[in-house]
């Protein structure tokens, strides 16, 4: 179970309601923050915020449209403070992570409003997603194949 800090503003002054009842179910211990996994990134933040690094990243995978992908041992966000459940690059996060929790990419855990969904709807959510990651798997599969992927480290 996780604990909150004093330091709790760091890196999400302007944290929505979402994201504020996101970070209490990270702490009750009913979530582990999975959405905040490795994920593209434009290449100009992550190079100029790498000093705000909390995991370094093992490689950096070069993708189209001038986005990188930082690659860590555990998986997660190289910006992501697992311990206080920040993103040390909040104000200037990517769009994938200011639409979690919306209806455009939905949360497992909680509805938009913050409130704990029901078991079937996870289900429902957790199902949909899968297809989603199964279609994102093929599409990336194919572009390393045509080598379009490439490592930057």
């Amino acid at each position: 179970m996780r604990s909150e800090s004093g330091r709790s503003d760091l890196g999400g002054k302007n944290m929505s309601d979402f994201g504020k009842a996101c970070r209490k179910y990270v702490f009750s211990g009913k979530c582990s923050g999975d959405c905040c996994m490795t994920i593209p990134l434009n290449k100009d933040i992550v190079f100029r915020n790498k000093f705000l690094f909390v995991e370094k990243p093992t490689e950096i995978l070069e993708m189209p449209n001038d986005q990188v992908v930082p690659m860590t041992k555990s998986g997660y966000c190289v910006f992501l403070d697992r311990e206080l459940f920040i993103c040390k690059i909040y104000d200037y996060r990517p769009q994938v992570c200011k639409d979690y929790g919306s209806k455009k990419l939905e949360c497992r855990h909680l509805k938009p409003s913050g409130n704990e969904r029901s078991e079937a709807s996870k289900k429902q959510i957790i199902k949909k997603y899968a297809r989603n990651f199964e279609k994102l798997r093929r599409k990336l599969n194919c572009k390393i194949q045509n080598g379009e992927a490439q490592n930057s480290l």
